[in-house]
């Protein structure tokens, strides 16, 4: 984690906020397909309530590993003639929503 920010308040609910920076590595199949590394955030949050050992929570994770251009022809009977240009643009996103169960110190 490269940075990361925590918000708790008191009363009746309290709880924490985070961003931090993400590098990914293709492993296994996928990275035998991706040669680019993934750089990304992750949004983190944590909300419990007032003396309860319950905390509801969310994680979201959002990653580029790249992108790439190529011209293509329009029509493959006029050839290269007239060409378009096909951009692909390689994300990932994940989201997670949890329940955490705490006892009481």
């Amino acid at each position: 984690m490269l940075m990361s920010t925590a918000i708790a308040q008191d009363g009746l609910f309290h709880g924490s906020l985070g961003i931090s920076l993400l590098n990914l590595q293709p492993r296994g199949q996928f990275g035998q397909f991706v040669d680019n590394n993934g750089w990304g955030i992750d949004l983190f949050g944590t909300m419990n309530l007032w003396q309860s050992p319950l905390s509801v929570g969310f994680n979201l994770l959002i990653a580029n590993y790249g992108s790439e251009t190529q011209h293509i022809p329009f029509n493959y009977w006029v050839g290269s003639l007239v060409t378009v240009e096909m951009e692909t643009t390689n994300n990932f996103f994940a989201g997670h929503l949890f329940m955490r169960l705490k006892p009481y110190d």
